[in-house]
């Protein structure tokens, strides 16, 4: 006979029972929601998971008590509807991406064919039409040179002005035939990185032929490829009227446009030309290269610090990236630029140099090697900045080496400024920074102020660590001047410039563009590179002033956001190295040191 307490006994051992049958239900649906989560994100050749191949033997793994089969069956049919519709969600998706892909296919062949065809027509064209206007020409020479030894003189006349207008069609068609050759030839050299063979081809080019829109896009693209951003926005706003509206040309020289545009600070035209990227029609082989124009604006207003422009210009490329899959390598290339970007104006340099490294594999892919060259040199200058020095130099030395193997003017520039920039930092290369700085400021003595900016910067920081603080101080002023729009770097110029008046005994003057450096880095919430120089800068110059208060203030926020940078590096090699760098060991010094408030009294008065 059972005792009293046998029945409570059993109703909670089969209640600990259902209960763990509950979780076991709950984890097993968790888990197909995670792998079909997985699988979503996982490329298109993958078979998409099956959640029934796993669902028996993850939910049967427990027999299921009596008297909780409804509950449990009403649970089991929610989860199985669940899974079935975002099952056929993903068939769906996938057919899609099939079609999408075939279309891509389809237009791809479309797009040879008919470029064959253009180049079959220019063919008979040249047959056709100079076969017959050049019998037609030698004839009438005969004919005409016949009535003139009879003494005809009308006729002769009339053959003659028919000499004239054949010639004068011939010219035309020779001109049509030439310029189109020459066009064509000049971009197969572009595409195929041979810069100097294009710049060649163009010159043969009629200067006359200017009212053509595709000759002045040529034009324009290589004046940007030579640093030549003035030329740049010229023959791009000579060729935009020229060319169709929405076309993918359109949007090659719009880009190039609102690149070259920002870079010499016409803020104004580069507003203007943004405003052109909304256009509401867009043919339907064009609408990459519209992403790709719309990704290279917003990194550039990124970089311009202008919040408003940037949400509008980051919440249009997300809308269309739908229509340009990532699957391009180009469109792949441009938006990871312009998103890593704004991580790294968001503190994240770590999620900037991750994003860098696809954007150099992706143009590398897609066999454009002078984008390739500068973004290599981009990402080194990322790697020094968190402390990877070996591969930063190493990277910049490579970059460097491939820019002047393609002779691209405009990527040797710039990989002369940034290797030179990291070499700065130690002793025995600084002679060859110095020389490749100097080399790098000729080659920006009268364009593109931002990075005419950057150079001064890197510049006075090699002769504030060669212990010159005055020649430091006075290219860090320069710089600031040219960084008006770009306010992250000016942040920086302007913390370089506050740290050499420290060096100078001039702390009272540095108070102030340390303060402003500071503005600048709260208000953008985080700079490009050297993110905690300014409030370095703020306390070791309160420090030199006796403002204990002021430097403890200055050193406290910068541990703290120092610590959250620092945390969302996830590999624990760069976050070390990303801690042990110059600027954060000595941050790091200042916090540990403790600086205590100011002494009342005469003490402090003194």
């Amino acid at each position: 006979m059972e005792t009293d307490g046998a029945q409570p006994e059993r109703e909670r051992a089969s209640a600990e029972r259902e209960a763990a049958c509950l979780r076991r239900l709950l984890a097993a649906r968790d888990q197909l929601a995670r792998e079909l989560a997985e699988d979503e994100r996982r490329p298109r050749s993958i078979a998409p998971l099956d959640p029934w191949a796993q669902a028996p033997a993850l939910v049967d793994a427990e027999p299921r008590p009596p008297g909780i089969a409804e509950p449990f069956a009403a649970a089991i049919r929610g989860i199985s509807d669940e899974l079935e519709r975002r099952r056929r969600n993903g068939d769906e998706l996938a057919q899609r991406r099939a079609a999408l892909e075939r279309c891509i296919a389809e237009r791809g062949r479309a797009a040879e064919a008919a470029s064959q065809a253009r180049s079959q027509f220019l063919a008979r064209m040249s047959h056709e039409l100079r076969t017959p206007i050049n019998a037609i020409l030698g004839y009438s020479e005969l004919i005409a040179d016949e009535l003139g030894e009879r003494g005809d003189a009308r006729l002769t006349l009339q053959l003659l002005r028919v000499r004239a207008a054949g010639t004068t069609l011939l010219g035309l068609v020779n001109d049509v035939l030439d310029i189109s050759r020459l066009i064509r030839a000049a971009r197969r050299a572009l595409d195929d990185n041979d810069l100097p063979g294009a710049q060649q081809l163009a010159a043969r080019v009629d200067p006359d032929a200017d009212e053509r829109g595709e000759v002045a896009a040529l034009r324009a693209t290589l004046a940007y490829w030579q640093s030549d951003y003035h030329g740049c926005q010229q023959f791009g706003a000579a060729a935009l009227p020229l060319l169709p509206r929405g076309s993918a040309p359109y949007f090659r020289v719009l880009g190039d446009a609102i690149v070259a545009s920002v870079r010499i600070n016409d803020r104004d035209a580069a507003e203007r030309l943004l405003a052109a990227t909304a256009t509401e029609h867009v043919d339907d082989g064009a609408r990459r290269e519209r992403v790709i124009c719309v990704a290279r604006a917003a990194l550039q207003w990124t970089l311009g610090g202008a919040p408003t422009v940037q949400a509008r210009l980051f919440g249009e490329l997300e809308r269309l990236v739908g229509d340009a899959p990532l699957s391009d390598p180009r469109v792949r290339a441009q938006v990871h630029h312009a998103l890593g970007m704004r991580a790294a104006m968001r503190g994240d340099l770590a999620e900037y140099a991750l994003d860098l490294e696809t954007v150099v594999a992706a143009f590398t892919e897609a066999g454009d090697l002078r984008n390739a060259a500068l973004e290599r040199a981009t990402l080194a200058t990322i790697y020094s900045a968190l402390g990877l020095y070996e591969r930063a130099e190493a990277l910049g030395r490579a970059s460097l080496g491939e820019s002047e193997r393609i002779a691209a003017p405009q990527a040797i520039s710039f990989a002369r400024m940034t290797l030179g920039g990291i070499l700065t930092r130690r002793p025995e290369t600084r002679e060859e920074a110095r020389r490749l700085l100097d080399v790098a400021a000729a080659d920006y003595a009268a364009i593109h102020p931002r990075r005419r900016g950057v150079l001064h910067i890197h510049r006075a920081q090699l002769a504030l660590a060669e212990g010159d603080a005055l020649a430091a101080a006075a290219e860090a002023a320069q710089a600031s001047l040219l960084l008006v729009e770009a306010p992250g770097f000016r942040g920086w110029a302007l913390a370089v410039q506050a740290r050499a008046l420290v060096e100078l005994g001039r702390a009272a003057e540095a108070l102030a563009p340390a303060r402003e450096a500071v503005a600048i880095h709260r208000r953008l919430g985080a700079l490009p590179t050297h993110e905690f120089l300014p409030l370095l800068a703020l306390a070791e110059a309160s420090l030199a002033l006796g403002d204990r208060v002021g430097a403890q203030a200055a050193v406290t926020a910068a541990r703290e956001q120092l610590a959250a940078r620092a945390a969302r590096i996830a590999d624990d090699e760069w976050r070390a190295r990303f801690l042990a760098t110059e600027v954060h060991v000595r941050l790091q010094a200042l916090a540990a040191a403790d600086i205590p408030p100011p002494d009342p009294g005469p003490a402090h008065s003194r």
